[in-house]
């Protein structure tokens, strides 16, 4: 098998695991469906068919009640099974048949009586006062006679095969349990009397609600109770059992029951569930097939169709071609317009791709022209650092984007004076840069005509609000440096406190006398100020980038930090110096983006004059 073919198996697998679930999911459904239906008919059977056994047994019962009722001696037999339990299991254990002695005992003891006039049968004219005044054999006799009447009733009168047994129970308290007759359908021969039987209340509380006095003598009741009266054969099994209860004199004496195997029912019943069941899976079938063929042809062909589509853009990127073959996606349902949607945002993407390379061309133009943009401004800003034995100088700049708004110079406006200025403009980017060229044009050539600092600025700041529509502005700090004697003149226009070194101790900010700033206010006048510097002090300029920078928790490098780092380094040359003060910056910021331009300029004064000790 060739490796194409290996790596396409599963791409067919994928295809047909949609169908797959699908048809799972159809299959559940109609089984759920089938199971619910074969239930109600199941239940709405079974009561249908409980309604009409009920009412058969009901009737059956009553029958064997009234039968029962009219036994003449029953009320005294049941008091005698009450009061001689151990003449009736003897009873019970031996000869239970009426013999010639029974009736001649039965007859001489009556012989003397009217009512009386040959045989035991004649008992049935005897009083229940009559027979309690007799001997115990007497009596015993005529208990067997009862028996047998008993059982007559129930056997010759009313038994019927469709019941498993029929039965006569004792409710009383003390002996309840006890059973005056049954009649067992699986083992005709044997009819019992006068037994104990294992009969639980927990198992029968129909019986147990009799007892208690809730009935009504001429409606039967019912019950599904699992039933073991002490054969081994019966245990565990489910009976269906009616009750009736024989009143005597107000009170409830005994109860006849009916009952018959709850798995006939099931074996009888069963066959129809099975039926209803094979025809709905049969249904299931037929129809999930239809369903999946239909599901085949109305969504999984389609979706192959798109896919297929999908994949082959993702390949070659041809718009054109995915519209093609979408287009013979005929559904008019969800997938339709799926097509159709993929279809539009092909031509989109194509169309966004387009636009993509046409931006990306205007952007590497723009940044071209932003490269040459910012090498005019790095070329204005001086480079060559001048190799004097009055002075040592360093300066740098870092623009926060492509282009800056700062800018420093120095230049000798003659032999004995150096011309320092850094500036800020306002604002970041091109606008920026190209306003801070103009500034720098201006303010240089006004520097260098020999103007003092003070006028030089003056002039500046109305040259610069000319035509300044956007109402942007530049601070500027303005200084000349005597070579000769280190006195320096300068002029602030709205920008940072230069800071000063001295040779014989540290770094100090030096507030001088603040300007407003420069294309704010056309007439603005601005004032000189003076100091001196001495051999070996440092003059450090900066624009507000250095103690304005921004770690990541937006806190700020600050004043305080800058001189400090000035302090750490104070012996290092004036490169050494911004260097050392970019390194701490850089380290404080971090990770977080640079917001401003970052300007710094150094002068260290060596000076011309001989110390006073070297003088003499």
């Amino acid at each position: 098998m060739t490796q194409a073919v290996k790596a396409f198996k599963p791409k067919i697998l994928r295809n047909q695991r949609l169908l797959l679930q699908v048809g799972a999911i159809v299959t559940v459904i109609f089984l759920v469906i089938t199971l619910a239906s074969g239930t109600l008919v199941y239940q709405g059977g079974k009561k249908v068919y409980l309604k009409a056994k009920n009412e058969m047994i009901e009737k059956d019962l009553l029958r064997v009640k009234d039968s029962t009722l009219k036994i003449r001696h029953l009320a005294w037999l049941l008091d005698y099974c009450e009061e001689e339990q151990e003449t009736i299991t003897r009873l019970v254990e031996g000869e239970t048949e009426i013999t010639d002695a029974d009736q001649k005992l039965v007859t001489g003891y009556f012989e003397n009586d009217e009512i009386v006039s040959q045989i035991i049968l004649n008992t049935d004219k005897l009083t229940d006062d009559q027979i309690k005044q007799a001997p115990a054999d007497v009596q015993e006799s005529i208990a067997k006679y009862c028996f047998q009447t008993m059982l007559a009733n129930f056997y010759f009168t009313e038994y019927s095969s469709n019941y498993d047994k029929m039965y006569c129970i004792d409710l009383n308290e003390k002996y309840f349990g006890f059973v005056y007759c049954r009649i067992d359908n699986d083992n005709t021969d044997e009819i019992f009397y006068g037994e104990e039987w294992n009969y639980p209340l927990d198992k029968h509380p129909v019986a147990k609600d009799i007892m208690d006095g809730e009935y009504d003598e001429n409606t039967a009741q019912f019950e599904l109770a699992e039933v073991d009266d002490g054969d081994d054969s019966d245990a565990g099994v489910e009976y269906y059992i009616g009750y009736v209860p024989i009143v005597l004199d107000g009170n409830v004496r005994c109860v006849v029951c009916l009952s018959f195997d709850w798995s006939g029912f099931r074996a009888a019943y069963m066959p129809y569930i099975i039926l209803i069941y094979g025809v709905g899976l049969a249904v299931i079938v037929i129809a999930a097939g239809i369903l999946l063929l239909y599901l085949h042809r109305a969504a999984i062909s389609p979706l192959k169709t798109i896919q297929s589509g999908v994949r082959k853009y993702m390949n070659d990127k041809d718009s054109k071609a995915i519209v093609e073959q979408l287009s013979t996606v005929r559904s008019k349902n969800e997938l339709g317009v799926l097509s159709d949607d993929i279809s539009a945002l092909a031509m989109e993407i194509h169309r966004y791709y387009e636009e993509n390379i046409r931006l990306a061309t205007e952007q590497e133009k723009s940044a071209a022209e932003l490269g040459l943009a910012a090498k005019i401004q790095s070329d204005m800003l001086p480079k060559e650092f001048p190799d004097r034995p009055e002075f040592e100088l360093y300066a740098s700049m870092t623009p926060a984007k492509e282009v800056g708004g700062d800018f420093y110079d120095f230049f000798m406006i003659d032999d004995d004076h150096l011309g320092l200025v850094v500036a800020d403009v306002s604002g970041k980017g091109v606008p920026a840069s190209l306003f801070m060229m103009m500034s720098m044009i201006v303010v240089r050539n006004l520097a260098r005509s020999g103007k003092s600092p003070a006028e030089a600025l003056s002039r500046a700041n109305a040259g610069i609000c000319e035509n300044n529509d956007d109402s942007m502005f530049v601070t500027v700090w303005f200084g000349v440096l005597e070579l000769s004697t280190g006195h320096v003149v300068a002029a602030n226009g709205g920008h940072e406190y230069p800071i000063i070194g001295r040779a014989d101790g540290g770094f100090e900010l030096f507030k001088d006398r603040h300007g407003f700033v420069l294309g704010g206010v056309p007439d603005m006048k601005y004032r000189e100020y003076a100091f001196d510097l001495n051999r070996g002090d440092t003059l450090f300029l900066y624009t507000d980038g250095a103690p304005e920078a921004t770690d990541a928790d937006t806190q700020l490098f600050t004043t305080e930090r800058m001189i400090d780092a000035l302090n750490r380094a104070s012996d290092s040359s004036p490169r050494g110096l911004i260097e050392n003060m970019t390194a701490e910056i850089n380290a404080f910021v971090g990770d977080a983006p640079q917001f401003d331009d970052l300007t710094m300029m150094c002068v260290r004064y060596k000076g011309l004059q001989k110390d006073p000790a070297e003088k003499q």
